[in-house]
């Protein structure tokens, strides 16, 4: 395969960046080898149609170096068996871009090693042994991205490991106690998403941890002698 002028004008009209248009002008009308490929430029040309197919050799060569970008770009590119390859070294691209296209066999088998992009993008295809480990190794985003498959004893779990994102994300979906306790962790965050549904004790007490925060977010249900207070303190 060769870069040829074309290829350059249609990547140049593709956006591509400048490294990779400067890498292309150096080496147009050349022969592709694993001396003169970037992998990254040559496997984003599949992005923009082109055949990169033609040496066979140098793809999976250029896979096996970047097998994220592989399966970003080029997976149609890719034989099953190279393909297999990268998403069993690169599971976190696999779930992100090509998930529909996995099997929940291979969902499943995988979804502890990038137990994020398996809640993010896969979390319904997940069996519930696999969603129980994802979870446990990543509660910030199960409660980010999952929070309707977690049962409430498993968001409470969640959410004592991640009282920033089950502020931020579940707060509505808090227990009152739970609510409190991820308060006292994180006020700033409770004065900002959940304030209309702290206890006026609670509020006071977050209030006065960061007036200014109380003063941005939840000034409508300061009493007027707390909002007296807060002003003074800014």
């Amino acid at each position: 395969m060769k870069i040829t002028q074309e290829i350059i004008d249609k990547a140049i009209a593709n956006k591509a960046c400048s490294e990779g248009i400067e890498w292309g002008q150096t080496i147009i009308n050349q022969t592709l080898n694993t001396t003169n490929t970037v992998p990254e430029y040559y496997l984003w040309l599949a992005s923009i149609d082109v055949d990169i197919s033609q040496d066979k050799k140098l793809l999976e060569w250029c896979a096996k170096q970047l097998p994220w970008t592989a399966i970003e770009f080029a997976h149609k590119w890719l034989s099953d068996e190279l393909l297999d390859w990268c998403i069993k070294n690169a599971p976190f691209a696999a779930f992100e871009f090509i998930q529909k296209h996995l099997s929940n066999e291979t969902i499943n088998l995988y979804a502890t090693q990038a137990p994020l992009d398996a809640l993010q993008f896969a979390h319904k295809r997940l069996s519930e042994y696999a969603f129980s480990q994802c979870v446990q190794q990543a509660p910030f985003a199960a409660i980010e991205f999952a929070q309707n498959r977690l049962s409430e004893e498993l968001l409470n779990w969640c959410a004592t490991q991640a009282p920033f994102e089950a502020l931020k994300f579940a707060h509505k979906q808090l227990s009152g106690d739970m609510l409190e306790y991820c308060a006292k962790q994180k006020p700033w965050l409770a004065l900002q998403f959940a304030h209309k549904r702290l206890s006026d004790e609670m509020l006071e007490w977050c209030a006065k941890q960061y007036p200014g925060v109380a003063l941005e977010y939840a000034q409508d249900r300061l009493s007027d002698e707390m909002l007296e207070w807060c002003l003074k303190k800014q």
